[in-house]
């Protein structure tokens, strides 16, 4: 459990970040891709070329979840990530509260060192696997609803089947067994390997059981049947990790050998090699997403692999022994490591609180976008360039460049395959997304083309300009369809649709935003009461509501049927850029000169969480299409990725202190609301 609750807030915030590593050395070359999937073929193509650093190894700390006597050799992650379970030397399984650190139970019967742990998928029951038997457990009640006996030579790793109805356990004597849940019968025994059993998984759809052994190959094996698929070899060493890739269409192999290879289930075929740890490879598992690595060694570090380049870009450093088992949570923000050093530790792949940074840009970042999948970002740029990133690593994959002026905004299509840029240089330009290729130019208006955005079915997109004008231009063609001239003076600012696509809202120079629409360029509502021009706009996802900023320093809501202004939200001390509503309506972001970013609850119009760490204007801000990030573009030539929802990381933060929250802590952690944060405390 935790220990030391006298920390202070800046130890415990320490303990909370893990910073990104610089990335390491170029990866192994595979001798071939026919078999990837064109989405990692892809990836492969346009992977960038990384420089290697002197020294990427991150010394964070984590959350220490301690308790056990002896090496934690087995870890595993309750499928709604509340909970934790080990297996040690001790002889012991503990259930651990993830959010608290404390130890919910200890599984005590075994008479041997319990080798392996796993929970079921409806999380309802544990399987522990040690000395010559493993053992299924009530996780609510701690009670043993069964012992299954195992080989004599013990039973080490154990995993349930996808449906919970089969259990697969591999053994000292070469062999693995299928059992019956229900039943308790011995439905396969796996027998090929010449040497120990040294882990067991089944594949994410049921169909196989892969196993890894001290023989140097891992096996695939039919699950109906029991029959052998493949023979994966290669490895010059005991195979002691193995996984499944999420769709199942790839394993992993980890050996003593300090290597891991990618493998093609359908082929057997070796896709890759990842190379760099300096000791045997434990533990090894794929990121939710199926785009990442996260593998374990005895070189005492854990380290994260970038599946379609083989680089590693963060190694979790600092660890005082071996380590013997790793695993993501089920929502990929946390990975778990445990092992001879007896301590189970959590650690965020989450930076905190000053965001993770997508820095290279020359100069200032106009704006900032998420593609439609949440999984990359766009950022425009006064250097002329826009680049495309990737939002997990926060490593450029694509520079665009073409423009001859500053690059205002940048944004991507709906199918997220392509991406539109505008410019000082009085055009917009469309680009392959993937290849970074430029597709069509948009030429017309006579002064610089300031935003834009497409329509819901991607056919057709509005750019705005300072010319004082919007063009509704056609995708295919690059033809004009027509031009809406802002009825007062100056330029167009900002652009958005309605969630249903058959309106528009512009702001402009005036103090102005205007609804109108795109078929016939007629005003449908104008909302006037801004003192200054009118900088961002965006509809809440019902449409019923339009929120604005403006440089008058106000963030103000809008009733759209009625024009009437509904709500003023109050705080900011300089002008404000953006405005965006988050994609379940509750909140408003807005960001300022003042270099804030500003979370408000819309009902209330109070203030409930400030980002700061800009060192100047933050131009732009929108969320994320799950609303669980918020991305901001700024002045000081960097866009940043914050987490939204700070409420698991306070609570983690609840459970060490022996108090509340100072009103500084508060500034530190973003917190604006200023009742107890701690109000068990």
């Amino acid at each position: 459990m935790f220990t030391n609750r006298s920390l202070n807030l800046l130890t415990v915030i320490a303990l909370l970040v893990i910073t990104a590593c610089g990335p390491q050395a170029a990866p192994t070359p595979i001798s071939s891709t026919d078999a990837f999937t064109p989405t990692m073929k892809a990836a492969l193509v346009t992977a960038p070329t990384l420089t290697p650093v002197a020294s990427p190894i991150v010394e964070a700390s984590p959350l220490e979840f301690k308790g056990h006597t002896d090496k934690i050799y087995d870890i595993d992650i309750s499928p709604d990530g509340k909970y934790l379970a080990t297996g040690s030397a001790d002889k012991t399984a503990r259930l651990w509260d993830i959010a608290t650190g404390q130890t919910i139970r200890v599984f005590t019967g075994h008479t041997d060192a319990v080798g392996g742990v796993a929970f079921s998928p409806d999380g309802k029951f544990l399987v522990t696997g040690g000395d010559h038997t493993f053992r299924l457990w009530e996780v609510a009640s701690g009670q043993s609803v069964r012992v299954f006996p195992g080989s004599t030579t013990g039973i080490g790793y154990v995993e349930f089947s996808p449906d919970g109805k089969h259990l697969v356990a591999g053994s000292g004597d070469g062999t693995a067994r299928i059992w019956d849940v229900a039943s308790g019968e011995t439905l396969h025994i796996l027998s090929g390997h010449s040497s120990f059993i040294t882990r067991v998984i089944y594949s994410p759809d049921g169909k196989y059981v892969l196993t890894g052994s001290g023989d140097h190959t891992a096996r695939l094996w039919d699950a109906a049947t029991g029959d052998e698929v493949h023979v994966f070899t290669g490895h010059t060493d005991n195979v002691s990790a193995i996984a499944f890739s999420p769709d199942g269409n790839y394993v992993v192999t980890g050996g003593d050998d300090h290597a891991i290879k990618l493998w093609d289930v359908a082929t057997g075929q070796l896709m890759r090699e990842f190379t760099g740890h300096q000791g045997w490879v434990s533990g090894i598992e794929f990121s939710p997403d199926g785009r990442f690595l996260l593998s374990g060694s005895g070189d005492r570090t854990a380290r994260l692999w970038d599946i379609a380049t083989g680089q590693t870009f963060r190694i979790l450093g600092g660890n005082t022994a071996t380590l013997q088992d790793v695993a993501f949570s089920p929502d990929g923000r946390f990975v778990v490591t445990a092992g001879d050093d007896k301590i189970a530790k959590i650690w965020s792949l989450q930076t905190f609180p000053s965001g993770m940074q997508f820095a290279g840009h020359n100069g200032q970042i106009w704006q900032a976008s998420f593609s439609p999948d949440g999984k990359k970002v766009v950022t425009a740029n006064e250097d002329f360039t826009a680049r495309i990133w990737d939002a997990i690593t926060g490593q450029s994959l694509i520079t665009l460049v073409g423009h001859t002026a500053p690059v205002r905004g940048a944004i991507f299509s709906p199918d997220g395959k392509m991406v539109l840029t505008t410019s000082e240089d009085t055009t917009a330009r469309l680009w392959d997304a993937t290849s970074g290729k430029a597709l069509r130019s948009f030429e017309g208006h006579t002064d610089l083309v300031h935003r834009a955005a497409f329509s819901l079915d991607g056919k057709y997109l509005i750019t705005t300009s300072y010319d004082g004008t919007a063009r509704v231009w056609d995708i295919q063609t690059g033809q004009t369809i027509l031009i809406y001239r802002n009825q007062g003076p100056g330029h167009v600012n900002r652009i958005a649709f309605s969630p249903d696509g058959k309106t528009v809202v512009t702001s402009a120079e005036d103090g102005t935003a205007r609804i109108w629409d795109p078929l016939t360029g007629k005003d449908l509502m104008v909302f006037r009461g801004h003192t200054d021009q009118v900088t961002g706009v965006a509809f809440s996802p019902d449409g019923k509501y339009l929120v604005t900023s403006s440089w008058d320093s106000s963030v103000r809501l809008w009733g759209v049927a009625t024009g009437n202004e509904v709500r003023r939200f109050a705080g900011h001390t300089g002008y404000v850029y953006g405005a965006s509503y988050s994609p379940d309506g509750k909140y408003i972001l807005s960001s300022g000169g003042d270099g804030t970013v500003r979370l408000w609850d819309v009902q209330t119009g109070k203030e409930v969480r400030r980002f700061t760490g800009h060192k100047d204007e933050v131009r732009n801000v929108t969320f994320s299409p799950d609303g669980k990030y918020i991305l901001t573009a700024s002045s000081d030539g960097s866009a940043r990725l914050w987490f939204t929802d700070i409420h698991d990381t306070v609570r983690a933060v609840c459970a060490v202190l022996t108090r509340d929250l100072t009103s500084d802590e508060r500034v530190q952690f973003g917190i604006s609301d200023q009742g107890p944060t701690c109000p068990a405390q």
